[in-house]
């Protein structure tokens, strides 16, 4: 990565506040808002999400963990405590959740075994019990778990597992029914649901639904099936499954199948959706859930959320979608769904993240809030730049690579609301998020390590968006490590630090900026020698270049061929702000410098003031 200073545009070396337009007499230190930490959330491919009043369970496949968050306000997630696999704990590759009482019951697949955790203090959950693959245990490759009573019950490979766990610190083999038993068909199980005296499982390489008559847990017994085609039944590669109503809906590979389950000896098809039907999106599901008249499918091959309307469980009907990016939407590879209270919440495998989708409109599924891997619930480590617009300050996070957006209508009580993090599939640059301008709708931001102006659409503060984005060389622009920016009419000017230059974009359309002009160190005089700040006002663009130890002073009437006007002496700018006929200029020698640009071409220095020079005295931060 390149040796990019790890603060930006408006932190000067000094602590000197200086009122242009008001006075400050006693300034006085109100509230703040700091960041959960980093790495506070354990998220690399979560492959389980389940929800329980007022937290969400997750286990994610690489981090190897189990995770709690706070969802007591969906707009603003937070992570509590979690394990990671070692030792006792059995998380080797996680696969399912599922919570019962005080205690998490967690499949890992390659550790062979069901983990128990102790989930009463949900900031610090504790490793209880856990029992191997082995013996009488058929629990190799674990992969679904579902609890009922003092069981579980555990989808592996070729067989359904019982284990007793009415002692949690102890459990125990209580039964199992393999492959073939009976008829029995669990060829790479997938999934595992239970109502009753019965159990159904998919099994993803037979093509069918295999249900199991439980009512002895000692010893389990093939009570029906179901395969693919039996009576228009669509069962490809089944993966997760649901049973509500007398129904069984079950997410396979292009449909949902809807099972009729009301004699468990000999279920029936019922109904189905195909991928495509009235604009289902349904190429891969990979997890439903059933609530209020809808299911709710993952289609992890289409990175997509989809809503069917089954009501008339004979007749499901395609009702609403949201794909992967929409709305600011994490739903890259989506592997688990869970819907409570009127949301939906959404492991991401790809996106590493839990999206929560508000669906209490089920028509117009919006995303609400998402936790990404090593982030927490607020957006701001290293944070660089604030711009304030309304009743929401807009703040740059370096470390988080990320905009987030604060609620200041309460000074007091300062209330984090939404986040846009750095993202590679939903195209928002913000790698080494530095500056901020906000205008309007939109929030303009320069991103040091994406090379980029991003522009996000901030109309909804809960959920800022990608708009629009130009990267460095398209088109001709020149953001080679963009430091600042300042929006001014229909144009973003940004300083580029290692492009030595002033870019202009033109902003018109913010899902399309594009390269308008530049200037460059040297053209015509210009003093551009990695500038770190930007302001313009009327004509001319303010640059403070600590390269060039200069004041740089850019026409810009003509946006598409800007030229150097004027230019002052000025040592190591780190900032510039202008007001009226003059500039002032914040220094890494420590000083303010005070110009007067009545005359552009002839900027004058008419005052300034030094650390320790009658006020309060600073020390230069020791990161640059």
């Amino acid at each position: 990565m390149k040796n990019k200073h790890a603060f930006a545009t408006g932190l000067a070396t000094f602590c000197l506040v200086v009122a242009v337009t008001a006075q400050v007499v006693n300034p006085t230190h109100v509230t703040n808002v700091t960041d959960h930490g980093l790495g506070s959330a354990q998220l690399g491919y979560p492959t389980s999400v389940v929800v329980d009043g007022i937290y969400a369970y997750v286990v994610s496949a690489t981090s190897n963990s189990f995770q709690i968050f706070d969802v007591s306000n969906p707009n603003t997630p937070s992570p509590l405590g979690f394990l990671i696999n070692g030792g006792a704990t059995k998380l080797d590759y996680p696969t399912s959740v599922f919570v019962s009482g005080s205690y998490a019951y967690v499949t890992s697949l390659n550790s062979d075994a069901l983990e128990i955790i102790n989930i009463s203090n949900p900031s610090a959950p504790v490793h209880t019990g856990f029992i191997v693959n082995g013996g009488s245990a058929a629990l190799a490759d674990a992969a679904s778990v579902f609890v009922s009573g003092n069981y579980a019950y555990v989808a592996s490979l070729n067989a359904l597992e019982i284990v007793n766990v009415s002692n949690p610190a102890a459990p125990i083999h209580q039964g199992k029914i393999l492959h073939g038993s009976g008829g029995a068909i669990f060829g790479t199980t997938s999934g595992v649901s239970v109502l009753g005296n019965y159990a159904y499982v998919t099994s993803s390489s037979g093509n069918a639904v295999e249900i199991v008559n439980i009512t002895n847990p000692s010893n389990p017994t093939h009570a029906g099936k179901i395969l693919n085609g039996t009576g228009g039944a669509s069962i490809s590669s089944p993966n997760g499954i649901h049973i509500t109503g007398g129904y069984a809906y079950v997410a396979n590979l292009g449909s949902i199948e809807i099972l009729n389950v009301s004699s468990p000896g000999a279920p029936t098809h019922a109904g189905k959706l195909i991928n495509g039907s009235g604009g289902a999106l349904l190429s891969s599901p990979k997890s439903i859930y059933t609530s209020g008249g809808y299911a709710y499918v993952v289609n992890s091959g289409g990175n997509s959320l989809e809503i069917v309307n089954v009501s008339t469980p004979a007749a499901p009907v395609h009702h609403a979608s949201l794909t992967n990016c929409t709305g600011g939407a994490l739903l890259a590879t989506p592997s688990s769904i869970f819907v409570a209270g009127g949301n939906a919440y959404v492991a991401s495998s790809s996106s590493a993240a839990l999206e929560i989708i508000n669906v209490s409109s089920p028509s117009v599924p919006v995303h609400r809030s998402a936790v990404r891997d090593g982030m927490g619930g607020t957006l701001l480590i290293n944070p660089q730049s604030v711009f304030v617009s309304g009743n929401y300050a807009y703040v740059t996070a370096y470390s988080s690579s990320a905009l987030q957006i604060i609620d200041i209508t309460n000074p007091s009580v300062p209330v984090a609301k939404g986040a846009l993090a750095h993202s590679n599939t939903c195209n928002a640059k913000l790698w080494g998020a530095a500056s901020v301008h906000v205008v309007g709708n939109y929030a303009y931001v320069a991103s040091r390590n994406s090379d980029a102006l991003e522009i996000v659409d901030v109309s909804n503060p809960v959920a800022p968006s990608h708009a629009g984005s130009l990267t460095h060389l398209s088109g001709g622009a020149l953001l080679d490590d963009a430091y600042a920016v300042y929006v001014s009419g229909s144009h973003a000017y940004v300083a580029s630090k290692l492009s030595n230059a002033l870019e202009i974009i033109d902003v018109t359309n913010s899902s399309a900026p594009f390269h308008k002009g530049s200037i460059t160190n040297g053209s015509g005089g210009a003093a551009i020698s990695s500038p770190n700040g930007v302001f313009v006002s009327g004509n001319y663009a303010y640059i403070a270049s600590y390269g060039s130890d200069a004041l740089e002073i850019v026409n810009v009437t003509n946006p598409s061929s800007p030229v150097h006007a004027g230019k002052l002496t000025v040592s190591r700018p780190m900032s510039v702000y202008v007001v009226g006929s003059y500039a002032y200029v914040a220094s890494w020698d420590g000083a303010l410098k005070i110009v007067d640009v009545t005359n552009p071409t002839v900027p004058v220095l008419v005052g300034s003031i030094f650390d320790g020079g009658g006020g309060p005295t600073c020390m230069e931060p020791s990161l640059l």
